[in-house]
């Protein structure tokens, strides 16, 4: 059974060993959050702490590097985040298949729908943020202007 202050996981995406979940409690916007998070891999930031959970600085800095290294793969990356972006309903790790790996901060290739996937729940958790779809936009927004 569950504690009333345990962290609860929810498992929502699977990409080969690489299971997305989403866990909860967070102090942050009055309990109404939860934290993006990637098993058997991890994020790391400038100053060297690796942790599980992707920030947008993480998933820019991915999607900077990948550019650099496949730009003519890139396009279809865009196509695939505006397809999420506009919540269309499709096969995210279907559709990424056929598309290089990203190399992680361990010098691992990761398949990109990791990347994918998490930008779906990112939006998600800016749409539950902010209501008025302002959030999912700010994202979308910043994805766009970095890359």
């Amino acid at each position: 059974m569950l504690k009333a202050d345990q962290p609860i996981k929810y498992i929502v995406e699977s990409v080969d060993q690489y299971v997305i979940y989403l866990q909860r409690l967070t102090r942050l916007n009055k309990g109404f959050d939860f934290v993006v998070n990637v098993e058997n891999m991890y994020f790391k930031l400038g100053d060297a702490r690796r942790h599980r959970n992707p920030s947008h600085t993480d998933i820019v800095a991915i999607l900077v590097a990948y550019k650099q290294h496949y730009f003519k793969e890139y396009d279809k990356i865009k196509k695939l985040i505006n397809r999420i972006f506009q919540c269309e309903n499709f096969d995210i790790v279907e559709e990424a298949k056929d598309l290089p790996p990203f190399t992680n901060y361990d010098n691992e290739e990761i398949p990109i729908a990791v990347v994918l996937c998490c930008i779906k729940w990112l939006f998600i958790k800016q749409d539950i943020t902010y209501w008025n779809r302002s959030g999912r936009s700010m994202l979308f927004n910043g994805l766009q202007k970095k890359i």
